[in-house]
């Protein structure tokens, strides 16, 4: 359950991130649906008992291209997993796939309910000011 590594000159991004990670830990045979979140790759991948979650984290630095690859059934701490692919996953009656399901979905109403309320500070403050002001001034700082 450690690193995977291998020697890439130069640092991977976007979709070549996620290809590379895909090609180093799994059979693409089995991925069903794939997303890259930041550095961390999520997919939904098919076996014999049906679809599971499984997370890849990358990271890149000093040329060196690493990878770590765990299911869903690990609880794996990153909880950023797209909706989509957590709507493909088959039902299981594994308590750590359930828990680290759960948490992505609380993770994912979070941030929508976030998104939400920042749309209607932007409203709130462009009645007050108009268009006149910037975009990126538009909500308030909170730090």
């Amino acid at each position: 359950m450690g690193w995977t590594g291998s020697y890439l000159p130069m640092k991977p991004s976007g979709e070549k991130r996620m290809r590379l990670a895909i090609m180093q830990e799994v059979d693409e045979s089995q991925v069903v649906d794939s997303a890259l979140v930041g550095t961390t790759v999520y997919l939904a991948m098919k076996d014999h008992r049906g679809i599971f979650g499984a997370v890849i984290l990358t990271e890149y630095h000093n040329h060196e291209f690493c990878t770590k690859a765990m299911s869903d059934v690990c609880v794996p701490y990153v909880y950023d997993c797209p909706k989509r692919i957590l709507d493909k996953l088959t039902p299981t009656d594994d308590e750590n796939a359930n828990k680290w399901r759960e948490r992505c979905r609380t993770r994912y109403e979070e941030k929508k309910a976030e998104r939400a309320r920042k749309r209607a500070e932007e409203k709130r403050f462009v009645s007050i000011f108009g268009e006149s002001m910037p975009r990126h001034r538009r909500t308030r700082q909170t730090w």
